[in-house]
């Protein structure tokens, strides 16, 4: 049996930060800025982008608009400064109940609420 954060860790937050990446550059950003942060080598960076292109788990997610909304607000507010692992925690959560019909829950998990 597969933990809800052993499979975010492994396959969706990978994704997440392909995404991000990806919208962090469609923003402008530089490939430094990205990669300072990520708090990771711009080489990593371009692997990212990479991935954001050819992996099966972010293309299904490309394909959602809630979770690219969700990218898009995440990607500007790191952008500016801001946002959180709170952040990544919701994102993750609602790619496991769409993707994963996940029934084991993580403990940063909130069904009364819409991440």
């Amino acid at each position: 049996m597969k933990l809800a954060c052993e499979i975010g860790s492994n396959r969706i937050l990978p994704a997440i930060r392909a995404l991000l990446i990806m919208e962090l550059l469609d923003l402008g950003v530089p490939y430094s800025r990205v990669s300072t942060l990520f708090s990771v080598s711009t080489t990593t960076v371009a692997k990212y982008r990479s991935k954001a292109r050819s992996d099966v788990l972010v293309r299904k997610m490309r394909d959602d608009e809630q979770i690219m909304d969700d990218i898009r607000i995440l990607a500007r507010m790191i952008r500016d400064g801001g946002g959180s692992y709170h952040h990544m925690c919701e994102l993750c959560y609602l790619v496991r109940k769409k993707f994963f019909n996940s029934v084991i829950s993580c403990r940063n998990d909130d069904d009364s609420s819409t991440p």
